[in-house]
């Protein structure tokens, strides 16, 4: 190592950054604690963590506060909002937006700084795979393994904080792919996001039963139409069922042909029912307008 990168090594370690991680939570008793522990396992310290819970009937806030460097606070609605509500109460210069049924990679939050403190970027891209060992888990596992490096199916969920806000951080009125949405206000102004050489999370509040498939994909299809509203026929690479990256990992679908059937079915099921959701959320919205036109 030369001198003068000695001297640059030097300064980063003297003068770290603060980051501010925003966990967004509500009725995560089963996942909070060990999401606590893994992020209190990362090797980089100067980090707050700034947790904003939709007002939890069960133990989450009790566990939480177990943990001495969680700032609690409570917002409602919905995880966009929350996620704002926290960056908004964060100190840091560069904030981490994640869920509580999540573990991460140690070295995660380390690797960013030094990529943005040292490369100039504005954001880096959150790899996420499955660590869930049910049926259905291991279904989903496939699936997100054919994403980790795919700028067009990941998002920042690093950013710098001021950068956030400039954007005017997730948009309130999406309640599934504010992530996708981010992302491409970030590209459209010209931000840059990197990529770290790690895993950054581990997902293991993935779909286990069929009720949770039919549960989850009806209630985030009711919003998810006005993502495919606000970006038209663009929406489609990231909506469609079926996705290049699928084939480009043909590898891992023949080496798990039970959990590749799985997942098809998982698919057929998730588009299904999200459908439903969607005609649902349209169906309201157009009384909704013709309601409004009659009361003139």
């Amino acid at each position: 190592m030369n001198r003068q990168a000695s001297i640059k090594l030097k300064d980063f370690m003297e003068k770290k950054p603060l980051v501010s991680i925003v966990l967004f939570t509500y009725n995560v008793e089963r996942w909070i604690e060990n999401n606590l522990k893994s992020m209190n396992a990362q090797k980089f310290k100067d980090f707050e963590i700034v947790m904003v819970d939709k007002y939890s009937t069960d133990k989450t806030q009790e566990i939480a506060r177990k943990f001495k460097n969680v700032k609690i606070y409570n917002a409602p609605i919905e995880r966009s909002t929350q996620a704002n509500y926290g960056v908004k109460k964060a100190r840091g210069k560069y904030v981490f937006l994640t869920g509580a049924d999540f573990e991460y990679h140690p070295l995660y939050l380390k690797k960013c700084v030094e990529l943005c403190e040292k490369k100039g970027y504005d954001a880096v891209y959150t790899s996420v795979v499955t660590k869930n060992n049910t049926f259905f888990g291991r279904c989903k596992a496939l699936e997100r393994l054919c994403y980790v490096g795919d700028d067009e199916h990941e998002s920042a969920r690093f950013v710098k904080r001021d950068v956030f806000l400039k954007l005017g951080g997730y948009d309130e009125n999406l309640v599934a792919a504010e992530d996708y949405d981010f992302q491409r206000r970030l590209n459209k102004q010209g931000y840059k996001t990197g990529r770290v050489d790690v895993i950054a999370e581990y997902h293991l509040g993935e779909e286990e039963t069929l009720r949770h498939i039919v549960r989850r994909s009806f209630y985030y299809g009711k919003t998810l139409y006005q993502f495919l509203q606000k970006y038209k026929g663009s929406s489609v690479v990231q909506m469609s069922p079926v996705r290049t990256t699928y084939f480009k990992h043909w590898r891992i679908w023949l080496k798990d042909p039970l959990h590749t059937l799985g997942f098809i079915f998982f698919k057929i099921t998730q588009y299904f029912f999200g459908s439903l959701g969607m005609l649902t959320a349209i169906i309201v919205n157009y009384k909704g307008i013709n309601s409004e036109k009659g009361s003139k």
